[in-house]
């Protein structure tokens, strides 16, 4: 008996090391919260630097990275992503490299290598599965089971109270109620029924979903036919009482299209000072350990007054150079040159507020996270510099400067002394 145990599990140990194409899931991953994780599959290892796992995804956080490797030679890697391109989450948003490109929600890399590196490097990446193509082995066009809308709610009925099928589809059928494009997340709800005129119906759901037509990604509308592919969830909406079967983070084709404007929205972004982005982040009420955001993004004007940490590129913000810095711009890179203390910038991100609780008790920190800087003019004139009770003007061989806090200013906010 012990032989014949022997065997079988010396065949199941061939087959697997025999394996040309293993595939890399979420449930593979070390659990990790903002921290590091690694999986290891039939010879086939992955190590990400820092980055979040999920039920459904991969989370490779900017400037993070997450390196395949294995004991044979790597012919293809291929990141299925939930979102288009180089929009947020994309694919695109790897740094590029040899052998590596991206259509749609699918970034391919093809060469020969036992280890290859992935940098996000534009913005986090979001993968729900990476297969890894062993032996020369290389990546084919997929077959997935072709579902009307109809079949679709059939087989998510099927489901368990919020359970999510283990094979995608592929559900083809007409957009109806489709809300608008989220510039933020960069994604579209819609609900989608067989007949185009069922504009009632709310039973098939597209959530956090992203179309394209012919690899472009576009905005569907009311109308559109479209061809959506992803797992199936059964979802119980506590609001309404009820179930609606849904594909979320899907991605569509669109086939057919109806009249309306399909182009992508631009993201509409307030340009505010930064007391009045204090004032935002103080209007959010985060418990205690925890940060609340803001839901869009804004992008705030003012001066460098410290930099806290230029490794880790973290600084504070004022409206007036030398005064004292509230607001925090943490790990926050710059797209044109180096900070330095006295620059203007504008930056550009999510405002948020986090509750903390130290050595010294409780606090408070406005800031945004991540988010970009770019140098800008500062105001001209002493008409926008202004004056508190520690700053005063005086005049140099006819020329005026600001004085605060023992440091001397021009009127462009820069220091001189």
């Amino acid at each position: 008996m012990k032989k014949i145990f022997s065997l079988f599990a010396a065949v199941l140990f061939a087959g697997s090391m025999m394996a040309t194409v293993v595939t890399l899931n979420p449930s593979d991953f070390s659990a990790a919260t903002s921290a590091a994780s690694s999986a290891n599959v039939n010879g086939v290892s992955a190590a990400l630097t820092s980055g979040t796992i999920t039920t459904d995804q991969i989370r490779i956080f900017k400037n993070q990275t997450i390196t395949i490797s294995s004991e044979k030679e790597i012919s293809a890697i291929v990141f299925t992503c939930t979102a288009m391109a180089d929009a947020q989450y994309g694919p695109g948003c790897f740094e590029a490299q040899t052998g590596y490109s991206y259509a749609g929600n699918i970034g391919t890399w093809q060469g020969n290598a036992t280890s290859v590196a992935f940098k996000a490097a534009s913005a986090q990446v979001r993968a729900t599965l990476i297969e890894v193509y062993l032996d020369g082995e290389t990546p084919t066009a997929k077959e997935y089971t072709k579902l009307t809308v109809a079949e679709a709610i059939t087989a998510g009925q099927a489901l368990d109270s919020m359970a999510t099928s283990e094979d995608t589809y592929e559900v083809t059928g007409y957009v109806v109620n489709a809300a608008e494009y989220n510039t933020q997340y960069k994604n579209q709800i819609w609900f989608m029924a067989d007949d185009k005129e069922n504009t009632a119906n709310q039973e098939f759901e597209a959530y956090a979903c992203t179309a394209a037509e012919n690899g472009t990604p576009m905005q569907v509308v009311n109308g559109d036919k479209v061809k959506l592919t992803g797992k199936i969830t059964k979802y119980f909406d506590k609001d309404n009482n009820k179930y609606i079967i849904e594909i979320k983070n899907g991605i569509a084709e669109i086939l057919e299209k109806a009249e309306g404007d399909h182009s992508i929205p631009e993201a509409k972004i307030d340009t505010i000072t930064v007391a009045q982005a204090i004032e935002v982040a103080k209007a959010l009420t985060p418990e205690k350990g925890k940060s609340a955001k803001t839901s869009k993004t804004y992008a705030v004007k003012g001066f460098i007054v410290n930099v806290k940490d230029a490794e880790k590129k973290t600084y504070y913000m004022a409206d007036e150079a030398g005064a004292y810095g509230e607001f925090e711009a943490y790990r926050c890179a710059s797209v044109d040159r180096e900070v330095a203390e006295g620059d203007y910038v504008i930056l550009t991100g999510i405002i948020q507020h986090y509750y903390g609780e130290g050595e010294n008790g409780e606090y408070h920190s406005y800031e945004i996270s991540g988010g970009k800087l770019v140098h800008a003019e500062a105001p001209q004139g002493i008409e926008n510099i202004v004056m508190t009770e520690k700053a005063q003007k005086v005049v140099v061989d006819g020329v005026v400067y600001i004085v605060r806090d023992n440091k001397m200013f021009n009127l462009q906010g820069a220091q001189v002394r």
